[in-house]
C-alpha cells in the first residue's frame, strides 16, 4: 500500500473515531487507490446498512468476503444485509 493511501485510510480512521461526516468520503477515497481494502468495505457496508441501503452495504461485503474469506464477521454481516432485502 503506498504511503499516499496510509495517510488516507489513517485520515478515515480518525474521521470515523469522531463521529465526522467526511469518514465515508475518506474510506471511498481508500477504494479508489485500494479496491480490496476489507476496513473500508466494511465501514461503508456497516453505514450503508444504518442509512436503510442494505444493497450498496451487500455489494461492499461480497466484495469483502472474497478477499477475506476466513472472517466471519464479514460472513455474518453479509447475512444481515442479505436478510434486509427481503
Amino acid at each position: 500500500m503506498s504511503a499516499m493511501t496510509l495517510a488516507l485510510l489513517e485520515q478515515a480512521r480518525r474521521y470515523a473515531e469522531n463521529g465526522n461526516v467526511q469518514a465515508d468520503k475518506a474510506f471511498a477515497l481508500v477504494l479508489e487507490n485500494v479496491a480490496f481494502n476489507i476496513e473500508a468495505r466494511t465501514h461503508l457496508a456497516r453505514t450503508a446498512m444504518q442509512s436503510g441501503k442494505p444493497e450498496t452495504a451487500l455489494e461492499h461485503l461480497a466484495v469483502a468476503v472474497r478477499v477475506a474469506p476466513a472472517k466471519a464477521a464479514l460472513w455474518r454481516n453479509l447475512g444481515l444485509a442479505r436478510m434486509a432485502l427481503e
